[in-house]
């Protein structure tokens, strides 16, 4: 038993070290395996484009071809064990705390963030061979034997000891796709594809997922990005200036009361009537809101909800799942008007491995404040759950990603949405992304709506926004927002937003006010805290919203109906910017979406041209 527990001790540092660790090593070629390549892709640039793929079809020849030197060319960040790990070991006696395991594993995590070299594999565990990968099996029968062999602490085929892996197996998949994810060595990955020749369909090196979120802007001081620019996002601009943080801060002393009045709302027994739904008066701070429930400017300074039914128009009875950083589920913005019940919950936490999804970036707190705020949110009677895949940094690992949608598969309530405000650095790919998303849209009914990217290029390149089941966000902007707005003011692009003809619709997302829960983002967090954030992680909340309220009217309406409905209500041709790339669809988010989807000729050439480069 002694020795078990040692082995594990030495297991956990031995991850823990690699976690700390870049490796940049370019010695394998993708261009010289294309013939491995197998499986159509989501995207259909990528079939074009073999080398960019970063997944490896099963074949014989590729056992011979992993003993070339491969590079996992992100940053690691710890993987942790299903199962909570042991703790590392305490320093020896007599030994210094800078000199042990935990120390050097720290050290180096934040010398990744400060672009300080880091320690190598080999000075921190004398391993430089495992590496962490997504295997992803044929079909569902498979599934059965994966259970059988991912055991607490490895893969264990009972007919055939010597697939025995220790340590391997760290997260099962079984509703999205089936296939596991865990650390090999070169030997233990040959290993599996000798032992389940016939079942693997690819392979897939593990890669780092980011916020789409422009992180100079997310509160008055802004932060380096370091983790955003290693991934080609955009990280740089004007942090928040005066007039924005005499705007919030007003507005946020006027909203410590917990009164509706204070939020433009007016009270319980009082809110006015506008056709058959509500009219919210909108403090300044919340330009987004106003854009969105009005085909043209001048803005009015109203949010105007409208719903078929009786207290319709705010998306009560759906739930919208935010895949994300995390959740501050006590913000008043989840909260009722009269101090009770709340619409926020943690599902899981993958970044941790336990139920508590709390939100320590505040990334994913304020996607859900826009989604389902009660003040600063499109659908205001939604429920939220969180799924937490980003770290404090609001970075995190496809596998995690992956597993999260995985577990909302298994434990959504309909109807039911998600947002994914993230996604892999710019020139990587995820085949098992990507078909996670295309299969939770496919297979189970779910709406998806992705951020399209910060880094100003094509959103075909990028994934997931590049997959066409879902529903892909660009980010618009409006200059005269916080002053007096007029029918000829220019509306544009948030400029790094990319576009193209993968994005499906644009919505406001530079300078928008929501609900604080990262201490980075606000002088204090607190259930009464607010931030600014900008990105194309801030237009996401407001599609979801929408898709929130539509789905409210007619729950049992496909993704495909609602992408329609929002599709074809949009407001069109009001954009213009020089960093529009060709093909990019001129629609911008509306709000009022209150008769069933049809299909309509005069939408299909549109979404036709829009689907182009992702078949």
């Amino acid at each position: 038993m002694k020795s078990v527990t040692q082995a594990r001790c030495v297991a956990w540092v031995v991850l823990a070290s690699l976690a700390a660790s870049l490796v940049h090593a370019d010695a394998y070629s993708w261009h010289q395996h294309r013939s491995l390549l197998s499986g159509e892709s989501t995207d259909r640039k990528r079939t074009a484009d073999p080398s960019h793929n970063d997944s490896l079809a099963f074949n014989p020849r590729l056992i011979n071809s992993l003993e070339v030197a491969e590079d996992f060319n992100t940053e690691l960040r710890m993987f942790r064990s299903v199962q909570t790990p042991p703790k590392a070991p305490a320093p020896a006696q007599g030994e210094k705390p800078e000199s042990s395991p935990r120390y050097q594993w720290l050290k180096s995590l934040r010398n990744i963030f400060n672009g300080d070299p880091v320690a190598s594999v080999e000075e921190l565990s004398g391993d430089a061979e495992r590496t962490p990968y997504i295997v992803v099996f044929k079909n569902s029968s498979s599934v059965d034997e994966l259970r059988g062999i991912c055991m607490q602490y490895g893969i264990y085929v009972k007919s055939n000891m010597n697939c025995n892996m220790p340590e391997v197996c760290r997260r099962v998949y079984s509703s999205t796709f089936k296939g596991f994810s865990g650390f090999f060595t070169q030997g233990q990955l040959q290993k599996l594809l000798s032992c389940f020749e016939d079942s693997v369909d690819y392979v897939e090196k593990d890669g780092h997922v980011y916020k789409m979120e422009d992180e100079q802007r997310v509160s008055s001081y802004g932060f380096t990005g370091d983790a955003a620019q290693l991934a080609g996002i955009h990280s740089e601009g004007a942090p928040v200036g005066k007039e924005m943080r005499g705007i919030g801060e007003s507005f946020e002393a006027r909203l410590l009361s917990g009164g509706s009045e204070e939020a433009g709302l007016g009270s319980p027994s009082r809110v006015t009537a506008f056709g058959s739904g509500k009219t919210q008066d909108l403090n300044v701070a919340l330009w987004n809101l106003d854009r969105i429930d009005q085909r043209r400017l001048p803005l009015d300074k109203k949010f105007h909800f409208e719903g078929l039914k009786k207290d319709d128009g705010t998306g009560r009875g759906v739930t919208i799942y935010t895949v994300d950083s995390g959740l501050r589920k006590t913000h008043q913005e989840f909260k009722g008007w009269d101090g009770k019940g709340n619409r926020a919950a943690h599902g899981w936490d993958f970044v941790d491995d336990d139920p508590d999804a709390e939100d320590c970036d505040g990334h994913g707190t304020h996607v859900a404040g826009t989604a389902v705020g009660r003040t600063t949110g499109v659908a205001k009677s939604a429920k939220i759950v969180a799924v937490r895949v980003l770290d404090c940094s609001g970075s995190g690992s496809v596998s995690d990603v992956v597993a999260g949608l995985d577990w909302v598969a298994k434990n959504h309530q309909k109807p039911a949405i998600v947002t994914m405000s993230l996604g892999v650095g710019l020139g990587h790919w995820s085949r098992a992304l990507e078909e996670a998303v295309k299969n939770l849209v496919d297979d189970y009914g779910i709406s998806v709506i992705v951020a399209s990217g910060n880094s100003g290029v094509d959103s075909c390149y990028v994934a997931p926004g590049n997959v066409k089941q879902s529903i892909t966000v660009a980010a618009s902007d409006l200059t005269t927002k916080f002053g007096r707005t007029s029918l000829s003011d220019k509306e544009s692009l948030y400029r790094w937003s990319n576009t193209g003809e993968c994005i499906d619709i644009f919505a406001p997302g530079v300078d928008i006010y929501s609900a604080c829960g990262g201490e980075s983002r606000c002088d204090a967090v607190s259930d009464t805290a607010y931030a600014w954030a900008s990105g194309t992680s801030m237009a996401v909340p407001l599609v979801a919203g929408v898709a929130a309220t539509y789905l409210a009217e007619y729950p049992n309406a496909s993704p495909d109906e609602v992408k329609r409905a929002i599709l074809g209500e949009a407001s069109t041709d009001l954009l213009s910017s020089p960093y529009m790339k060709r093909g990019s669809p001129n629609r911008l988010l509306y709000s009022k979406i209150l008769r069933p989807s049809t299909p309509r000729t005069t939408n299909i050439d549109d979404r036709a041209r829009n689907s182009r480069g992702r078949n």
